[in-house]
């Protein structure tokens, strides 16, 4: 597995490094988010690793650069700042995971690995300047078998407990048409790229989802979840920024296009 680690702490990256290459994959590194997007767009990575806090932008505006090169790579996050807000932004992005300093090395690579789904090589100990990970429980001694020639059936397996089935789901609202080509293009040209986490508020449902451009008149936004079923009309609340009232005038997979009231 092919590993791009963006941190410019000089004492974790190393560390970080090592883990990575001890579990077998391979690691290259950087410590500039613009470096990372231009490394990403010349190289193929199975997963990037990125801290939330680079020296020339955040890690949410790397993965946001990421999307708009088109570039599409499973994205795990870390960081060491007390913000309750920045796990919600970073997934309504598209962040696979997200772990917060400090974290043991076997922590670290099974995420890495659960994301780019390819397990690797049993990892060792906690790395130093990692937090350790926990040790297993000692096995209890086993208790004095029966006579070689006694035969001793294995007990019959357990039944599987039934798992509980899901509740139902509302139907999802059912595609609007599109507008006229030549209204589309007009909106199109009007509207500006924002890339700005949100939400959908649906009474007391709070739906995560990114507002990709938006002008006075409308805009578009992305849907976390694409089976998400999505109101006709909604309160559009963005994390930086007032209120709207929406109305849903298309909607294709996990894009819909609204209209402010």
């Amino acid at each position: 597995m092919h590993v791009l680690l963006v941190e410019d702490d000089e004492v974790l990256t190393p560390i970080v490094e090592a883990a990575l290459r001890d579990a077998g994959h391979t690691c290259e590194t950087t410590e500039q988010g613009a470096q990372a997007v231009a490394l990403a767009k010349q190289n193929s990575y199975d997963v990037m690793v990125v801290d939330a806090d680079l020296p020339d932008m955040e890690g949410c505006q790397v993965v946001r650069l990421l999307k708009v090169e088109g570039i599409d790579i499973p994205v795990v996050m870390q960081s060491g700042l007390m913000d309750l807000n920045l796990p919600f932004v970073a997934a309504s992005l598209g962040v696979k995971k997200f772990l917060t300093k400090p974290f043991s090395a076997r922590e670290l690579i099974g995420h890495v690995e659960a994301v780019a789904g390819t397990p690797g090589q049993a990892v060792p100990d906690a790395a130093p300047g990692l937090a350790p990970a926990p040790a297993p429980a000692p096995a209890p001694a086993p208790a004095p078998g029966p006579a070689p020639e006694a035969r001793v059936a294995p007990p019959p397996p357990e039944p599987a407990t039934p798992e509980p089935a899901p509740p139902p789901r509302s139907a999802p609202m059912p595609a609007a048409p599109m507008p006229a080509a030549g209204n589309v293009e007009r909106r199109r040209a009007a509207r500006a790229k924002v890339y700005q986490a949100a939400l959908i508020l649906d009474g007391d449902r709070q739906i995560p989802c990114v507002i990709l451009d938006r002008s006075d008149k409308g805009g578009a936004l992305r849907i976390t979840d694409p089976d998400q079923p999505c109101p006709t009309l909604f309160t559009l609340k963005p994390l930086d920024g007032p209120e709207c009232l929406c109305e849903v005038r298309w909607r294709r997979g996990d894009r819909i296009g609204v209209e402010f009231r």
